[in-house]
Parts: structure tokens; C-alpha cells; sequence
């Protein structure tokens, strides 16, 4: 039987604790608190994801950072009908704006209602450069956007 690896935790005297949510592991070691993502947002953490990350100091303490696309993406990933905030989502998009692939999210959300409006919100502020033209259909292009008032 193939036994995830979290669950070798407690041979290397981890203690796993219960946690409510199913996308995440918690621990403890010593005194310290221990999270384990094992989900981002419907999303698994696995290799690749964790090949994007940078490496960086937080509190003193070096861990990879996911890389601001993969961020964003799933940020824009998590937004539904039951959670549509865009609060968190804004600054972020403002301070990494140059680091993240917006063409890239525009290909993975513009089928998605909300993830496509923050994207859409992000060209009317001047926070990202305005998205391609879209072909539905094979034969005619139109604007990916109509800026000024929903028609009537």
C-alpha cells in the first residue's frame, strides 16, 4: 500500500494534528507550527509548482515562495459565486504587475465569469496592458472588451 509522504511525519518526530480543512496537513515540532499545503486552490501541490517557487527569507526563515503567477493564478483560481473578493487580489496584481504572465492567466480564466471581470477591472485601472482580440467561433474576431457602459 503507497503511503503519502506526510504520512512518514511522525517517524521524524512530527506530530500530525487534526485540521479541519482537507487541502492541508498540520504539525508540529518542538514549538513550531508546521503547515503542509497539499492544495491550492482544487489545485495539487506537486513538483512543478514547487520547481516555479523562489527560495526566499521569510521571518529569517528560507522556504519556497510560490512565483507570482502561479499567486495570482491561483487566487483568480479561488474566486466563485460563494467568494468573489477582489480586495486581496488587487494589490497584488498592482505590485507584481510585472512579474506575472497575464496572457497566460487571460488564456486559463476567460471562460470563468469572475476571474475574467478582475482581469477586465485590471485593464479600465491601467494595471495591465488591454487583453487580444478573441476568436469564438473560427470566423470573425471581436474585441476581447468593450470599454465604456454595458449596452442596454
Amino acid at each position: 500500500m503507497h503511503r503519502p509522504p506526510w504520512r512518514r511525519c511522525p517517524r521524524g518526530g512530527v506530530t500530525i494534528l487534526d485540521a479541519p480543512e482537507d487541502w492541508l496537513i498540520k504539525g508540529r515540532d518542538g514549538g513550531e507550527d508546521i503547515d503542509l499545503i497539499l492544495d491550492l486552490a482544487g489545485r495539487p501541490v506537486g513538483p512543478e509548482l514547487l520547481r516555479r517557487a523562489d527560495v526566499r527569507a521569510v521571518d529569517s526563515v528560507r522556504m519556497p515562495v510560490l512565483a507570482p503567477t502561479d499567486l495570482m493564478d491561483s487566487g483568480l483560481t479561488a474566486l466563485c459565486e460563494h467568494y468573489c473578493d477582489f480586495a486581496d487580489l488587487l494589490p497584488m496584481a498592482r505590485m507584481l504587475r510585472e512579474r506575472i504572465d497575464w496572457d497566460l492567466l487571460d488564456r486559463r480564466h476567460r471562460d470563468q465569469p469572475l476571474p475574467d471581470a478582475f482581469l477586465y477591472l485590471l485593464e479600465r485601472l491601467k494595471v495591465i496592458e488591454p487583453r487580444k482580440e478573441v476568436r469564438d467561433d473560427h470566423t470573425r474576431a471581436h474585441p476581447a472588451r468593450v470599454p465604456g457602459p454595458a449596452p442596454a
